[in-house]
Parts: C-alpha cells; sequence; structure tokens
C-alpha cells in the first residue's frame, strides 16, 4: 500500500512539472524560410577604412535561420569586417569584450556566455550576456560606458539588447532596443541627457506583419539652448521663446561643429511590411565627421542605433498526383464484354432451365453450332406438336468428341503501351533499335581496340 502511495505521488508531481512546463516553439516542416535579424548599440560606428564595416559601443546582434540561433556581444567593436581584417594583420590581436553564443553549440562557441572588461577601460564595457537555445531563440545584452579619449562623441553610459525567438503560436519576433545616456559631442557643443529607440518586428504564421518603431531624445541641447533635431539638421526649439543672447549661444556652437567638420542630423528611419516579412530600423541621430582628407577618410556615428527585421515563409503545398496515362486508366476489359469462349477462363455454361437467361454470354459461338446440328423441335410419337425443348437442352449440354468446336475469333491483343502511354509499338521499336545501334558501335569500339592493342604488341 505504501509503494502505491508513493507512485501516486510520483505521478502527480510529474504531470504537474509537465504542466508548468513551458512550452517551446519547433521549425516544422511547413517552415520554408525563417529569418530573424537584430542590432542594437549605444553608439553604432559605421567605419570606411579599409572598408564599409558595421560595429559600435555596447554593441548586440542576434539571428536566427533554419540553420542555427546566433547571438553576439561586444563592448566595442569595428563589426565583423573591421574585426577579420584586424585579425589578419596580426596574430597578436584579440577583442577580449566581444563574446558569442549558438545552438546547436560547437567546440569553440557555446550556448551561452559572459564576458566583458572592467569598467572605465577605454572602447570596454561593464557586463555582456549572450545566450542561443534550441527553441529557437537568441538574446544578447550589453551595458556599460566609455570615457573620454579624444573622440568627438563621448558616451558616459549606455546599454543595448538584441532578441529573436520563434513563439510557440509559429510567430517570428526580432527585437532591438539601444539607449545612450550623458553624451556629449563636438566639445561640448551639442548634448542631450538620453536618447532611445526600440524596433521591434512580428511576422505570424497567418496574417499581416506588423513593425513598431519609437525614437525618444531628451534634453538636446545645442551651445545650452533648447534645440529640435530633423533630417536636415538641428535647429533652435520652437516649444520655448528664446532672447537674442540664446540666439547667438546657439550660433556660435553651430559654429564649432562646422569647424571640426561635424554634422548632426535625425537618424533616418524604415519601416516596412511585405508579404511574410518586416522591417523596422532607426536611431536617436547621425553624426558625421572627416578623419582623413581622402575617399572613404570620413566616421559614422548613429546614436541609440535599432535595427530589427523577420521574414517567415510557409512552405507550399505539396502538389497532387498526376492523372494515370490515358492507356493505364483501366487494366480491366470494358464493360459487357468477358473472356472469349473456349478459353480457359471461360466460365462453365449454366445447366437447366436458366441456362437460357444467361445474358449475352451465354449461349457460346462453338455450343450453339452444336445445336445447330440437332433437331430445332422434338415430338412426342403420338402425332402431338413439337415442343421448343430441344434447343435450350443443346444449349446447356457440354459438347464431347473430336469435332473440333467453332468458337468465335478472340479479340486482337491491345499492343504494348509505348513511353508516352499511347497504343502503339512505334516509340519502343524505335528505343529498341537505338539501343541496338548503341550495342553495335559499343561492340565495333572494342574489336577496334583490341586489334589496336594487338598491333602495337606485334
Amino acid at each position: 500500500m505504501a509503494g502505491r502511495i508513493a507512485l501516486a505521488v510520483v505521478g502527480s508531481v510529474a504531470a504537474v512539472a509537465l504542466t508548468a512546463a513551458p512550452a517551446t516553439a519547433r521549425i516544422g516542416p511547413e517552415v520554408a524560410v525563417i529569418d530573424s535579424s537584430a542590432v542594437a548599440a549605444s553608439v553604432g560606428i559605421v567605419s570606411r577604412v579599409p572598408a564599409t564595416s558595421d560595429g559600435g559601443l555596447n554593441w548586440t546582434t542576434t539571428a536566427i535561420t533554419l540553420d542555427k540561433a546566433v547571438a553576439k556581444a561586444a563592448g566595442g567593436t569595428g563589426g565583423s569586417l573591421a574585426e577579420t581584417f584586424f585579425e589578419s594583420s596580426s596574430k597578436d590581436y584579440r577583442n577580449p569584450s566581444l563574446i558569442g553564443a549558438q545552438y546547436p553549440p560547437t567546440a569553440t562557441i557555446p550556448t551561452e556566455a559572459r564576458g566583458g572588461s572592467p569598467p572605465g577601460t577605454p572602447g570596454g564595457i561593464a557586463a555582456t550576456h549572450v545566450v542561443a537555445t534550441e527553441q529557437p531563440s537568441a538574446s544578447a545584452s550589453a551595458q556599460g560606458g566609455r570615457g573620454g579619449d579624444g573622440s568627438p562623441v563621448v558616451v558616459q553610459g549606455g546599454s543595448s539588447s538584441s532578441h529573436g525567438e520563434l513563439r510557440p503560436d509559429g510567430a517570428v519576433v526580432t527585437r532591438a532596443v539601444s539607449t545612450a545616456t550623458g553624451v556629449s559631442i563636438g566639445g561640448g557643443a551639442v548634448t542631450f541627457s538620453s536618447g532611445t529607440t526600440e524596433a521591434v518586428t512580428t511576422v505570424p504564421p497567418a496574417g499581416p506583419p506588423t513593425t513598431a518603431l519609437t525614437v525618444t531624445i531628451a534634453g538636446l541641447l545645442v551651445g545650452g539652448v533648447p534645440a529640435r533635431l530633423s533630417d536636415q539638421g538641428l535647429g533652435v526649439s520652437d516649444q520655448v521663446p528664446v532672447g537674442a543672447a540664446q540666439l547667438a549661444a546657439f550660433n556660435a556652437a553651430m559654429s564649432q561643429l562646422a569647424t571640426r567638420g561635424i554634422t548632426v542630423v535625425a537618424a533616418p528611419t524604415v519601416r516596412e511590411v511585405g508579404a511574410g516579412q518586416a522591417r523596422a530600423e532607426g536611431g536617436g541621430m547621425v553624426v558625421r565627421y572627416r578623419v582623413a582628407d581622402q575617399i572613404g577618410g570620413d566616421e559614422e556615428f548613429v546614436l541609440a542605433e535599432a535595427r530589427s527585421s523577420s521574414t517567415l515563409q510557409r512552405a507550399a503545398p505539396a502538389s497532387p498526383l498526376p492523372l494515370p496515362l490515358p492507356g493505364l486508366a483501366s487494366a480491366s476489359p470494358p464493360s459487357g464484354t468477358g473472356p472469349a469462349a473456349g478459353s480457359p477462363l471461360a466460365p462453365p455454361a449454366a445447366s437447366g432451365e436458366g441456362a437460357g437467361a444467361a445474358g449475352p454470354s451465354a449461349p457460346a459461338a462453338g455450343n450453339a453450332a452444336a445445336a445447330a446440328s440437332a433437331p430445332a423441335f422434338s415430338g412426342d410419337g403420338n402425332g402431338a406438336g413439337p415442343t421448343p425443348a430441344a434447343a435450350p437442352l443443346a444449349a446447356a449440354a457440354p459438347l464431347t468428341g473430336a469435332a473440333p468446336l467453332t468458337a468465335a475469333a478472340p479479340a486482337p491483343a491491345r499492343p504494348a503501351l509505348n513511353l508516352l502511354g499511347r497504343e502503339d509499338d512505334r516509340a519502343e521499336r524505335r528505343l529498341r533499335t537505338g539501343y541496338g545501334v548503341i550495342l553495335l558501335l559499343a561492340f565495333a569500339g572494342t574489336a577496334i581496340h583490341l586489334a589496336a592493342q594487338r598491333a602495337r604488341t606485334t
């Protein structure tokens, strides 16, 4: 009894645990394409030396495909292209703040990792975390800050996160969020307290894709004067009155930016949806400045950058099986016909009076000929009229003796089907002739080769 109670308790606990376990998604055979991509950075850096490469500070990225889920994070990186260039240029190069996770894992890339560098390290970061799961899902986060190191753009703190997943309901959801705080541009000519960008894209298995993009900049000042930002650049805010002194300070700050070759404009925004795909991109502002007087010698920063894209394509339904070829529609003989009389497959003739009603297949032609040699009518010997009994009996009686049966000629055999399903054998004969020619050519070539070998040896 005690054992049964223990088993019951264990079973109840297991049932509760299974019920409470979260449902996970799996990529089923109905999914043809899945693609989730997210990139976020407190300061997105577009480097063009030696070539264009997207990186940044407090940088995170995630990606999900049919094959794997990947997550990366770094305190500071020039992007994949720049990292490859530096690694190939110097065997001693290593970016300690760059970490990655992947599912399925490899010998060098685990499913989860943590890293970073001590606070205060130039270009470094306080903490990074990446994880990839079988769901599939991928998440990456980074947070930290950067001190002044002579760059025109200084960010005191910030964070970013990237995430992508296939939800249990079959929807692909991608989210990128970035924040930059305590920003100073051009030696304090432009400042703002914080900027945040969030980009979310969702593609459900049924229904239209959706996008959401939110950009917020708080406390924007130019020369200490409240300012507004547009795709045309900076301007005096129209929300508060500005006096002559404030206008002069604003113009002086703009001149300072121009002297250093710095331009500040609003970051372009993108919100696109299509068949099974969605994309959203944005940022707080774009800062450009020149570092060298040559092609590609400028740098571009995107403060509070976030990019998100999701794609989900369903597999096309299976095509129906092809209809049978015309000659293969029916393997049985046409309705109303049967095996020829006298063949082994012919059923025996019915006996008794029911033979007269046997249908179109009785009597057979041979029986009919035998019946014709017998009197059609027989009398009773007393002058009574003839009675129609001999004909059906003769038709029903089996035939014996040496006289051959005059059975009806069997129907001509159906010719073999050719490759196209037509009831003629022209294509089949051509195919056989072609094979014969090929065999003859092969035989002739072999004979010539052997003769040549013998001539060489002799």
